[in-house]
């Protein structure tokens, strides 16, 4: 049987021929149609053409999306009811989320909205700063404030554009700090003043308690005065600032020297004994001994080794009160006569009354001579029945001298009339005329210091106690008054003319120098000048109220609702300063 051929591995092979002699393989060619291939390639061109101007057509619709996004922003502003939206979180634009458009819109709407957030932030900041310079805000208020504002603010942006949200809390950071520092200045200065008149009052108590303390145990005051030293000192370096320490370490030690001069003035005024011999007392003073009271010697002898000036403020104060003791002697005297001069006057009218009966007179004329203004003598001219008047045109000359302040007293006029051959019943009218003139003078001058002082006429107008020291006024002025008074009566003997007006006006002008040179006082005129200027400042005050010594400051923290007792405070402490009298 014939072998057939077998196709085995893609070789054709004839089966038993020697040597396995393969014959050539046969491989069909790839047909591919024309049509189908010029199709796809046609199809290829075109996707790629159409890719292309999508590209382009999305790139050109990111280019204007921006622009028209922006033009439609302009063109349709915000609307309140958007501005809440966005403030809870909700979309502003909720139809055009997700196109190129919206996209653009949104971070267009996210400006807009940003600006308007940034506006109001502003304003919350300013009405915060009105609050920290009215001191109605601490620091830690206006950090929560403006932390509620930003976090509140910047979430409502995040939403839209977190960009923008970035960049609002970092301008609210920069404007709110400039706040915030404001507020902690603020706080602190108001700390800072509260702490210093906390130590001004504390100073205050100690300086009375020292004075109790240096009366009652002279010999330990020293180790007590120390421990009020440290404890002023300590509280001074609270407020950290070396020039405040050094001044209340300057304040304590002139306190505890004070209370010891006027512990050792006191003494000296309480005891009689050394009055008696004033040369010796000052002699002893200055040797640094006191003589009739050995427990305060030593007091006063540290006093001499350690501070001359307090040694001769001790002896000033001495030698002041030697001065007061015999002008009131003087001024006792002056009454007496006054008093016995105004008697004799009356009982001299009642003698040349018509209505006395004779059985009445020689009482009288025995009291006129007791009243020891007339001597014998002249009370039996001046009484004499059978006395002529003397010449008119002489008495009417001696009233021109009574009103024209030449005749100003009893003596000078008895002499005058003496001289003008006067009678018993002129001398009456002229003596009359004389007392009315005298005291028209006097209740001018008088009256010109109190008000210079501030007194009224009528004390019981006086609004609260805060006018006692227009009182101490008025005092210090009377007393320069008399003093300069005497001094003119003793260089001016005679008949020459009183000026108590003009020596009033003097005494009220010397008052005022010495009070405007003391430099505490001008140190708290302009603290209190400057005070009232920030107050207006601030809108606390009307630019027509003014402050001085004078002025109620509580009703000022009545009627004005916007100051703080610590204002108050801090005037009424310069005030105190103001208010002392001026020596």
């Amino acid at each position: 049987m014939a072998t057939l051929p077998v196709v085995e591995g893609g070789q054709i092979m004839l089966r038993g021929a020697q040597g396995g002699v393969p014959m050539a393989q046969v491989s069909p060619g790839q047909v591919e149609p024309i049509a189908a291939r010029a199709a796809a390639q046609q199809a290829g061109t075109m996707a790629q053409i159409l890719d292309r101007m999508s590209a382009s057509a999305f790139q050109e619709a990111g280019r204007l999306a921006p622009i028209e996004a922006m033009q439609f922003a302009a063109d349709n502003p915000i609307t309140p009811e958007q501005i809440e939206m966005a403030k809870n979180g909700l979309p502003m634009d909720a139809g055009l989320q997700g196109s190129i458009f919206g996209q653009a819109l949104r971070k267009a709407r996210s400006f807009e909205l940003a600006s308007h957030f940034e506006m109001e932030g502003k304003n919350e900041l300013v009405k915060m700063l009105a609050d920290v310079k009215a001191g109605k805000v601490t620091g830690e208020d206006i950090s929560q404030r403006i932390a509620t504002i930003s976090n509140g603010y910047s979430k409502a942006l995040a939403s839209a554009d977190p960009e923008a949200a970035l960049k609002f809390r970092a301008t609210m950071a920069t404007h709110g700090n400039t706040v915030l520092n404001a507020a902690y200045e603020e706080q602190l200065k108001r700390e800072q003043s509260i702490r210093r008149i906390k130590i001004d009052q504390y100073m205050d108590n100690t300086q009375r308690l020292m004075f109790a303390e240096a009366m009652q145990d002279p010999d330990t005051f020293l180790q007590r005065a120390e421990v009020h030293r440290k404890n002023v000192t300590d509280a001074a370096m609270l407020l950290g600032d070396v020039a405040v320490q050094r001044e209340y370490s300057t304040k304590i030690q002139s306190a505890i020297m004070a209370a010891q001069v006027n512990a050792i003035t006191t003494k000296l005024m309480e005891d009689d004994r050394y009055f008696q011999d004033t040369t010796r007392t000052i002699s002893a003073l200055r040797s640094g001994a006191m003589l009739f009271d050995d427990k305060f010697t030593p007091m006063m002898n540290a006093i001499k080794n350690l501070d001359p000036a307090a040694t001769n403020e001790i002896i000033k104060n001495f030698r002041a009160e030697v001065s007061a003791r015999i002008a009131k002697r003087d001024d006792d005297a002056k009454i007496d006569k006054q008093n016995r001069e105004n008697e004799a006057q009356n009982l001299m009218a009642t003698y040349f009354d018509p209505a006395t009966p004779a059985s009445q007179k020689r009482d009288l004329a025995q009291a006129i001579v007791r009243t020891r203004t007339l001597s014998v003598e002249q009370v039996e001219k001046f009484l004499d029945p059978q006395g002529r008047p003397g010449d008119r045109y002489a008495q009417a000359g001696i009233e021109t001298l009574i009103d024209n302040g030449v005749i100003e007293n009893f003596d000078v006029l008895m002499r005058e009339a003496n001289r003008a051959g006067m009678n018993g019943q002129q001398f009456v009218d002229l003596n009359r005329r004389l007392i009315q003139r005298s005291d028209k003078d006097q209740s001018e001058a008088f009256r010109f210091i109190r008000q210079s002082a501030g007194v009224p006429d009528v004390a019981s107008v006086f609004a609260s106690k805060d006018d006692q020291f227009k009182i101490d006024k008025n005092d210090a002025i009377t007393q320069r008054y008399n003093t300069m008074l005497n001094d003119w009566r003793l260089q001016n003997p005679g008949l020459s003319r009183v000026p108590y007006r003009d020596l009033a006006r003097k005494a009220v002008d010397e008052y005022n120098q010495t009070d405007r040179a003391d430099a505490n006082k001008v140190r708290s005129r302009k603290a209190i000048e400057d005070a009232v200027t920030d107050l207006k400042k601030e809108k606390r005050l009307p630019p027509e109220v003014t402050i001085d010594e004078n002025t109620n400051l509580d009703d000022l923290l009545k009627q004005y609702k916007k100051l703080r007792p610590d204002d108050i405070d801090y005037l009424q402490r310069h005030q105190r300063t103001l208010r002392g009298v001026s020596r």
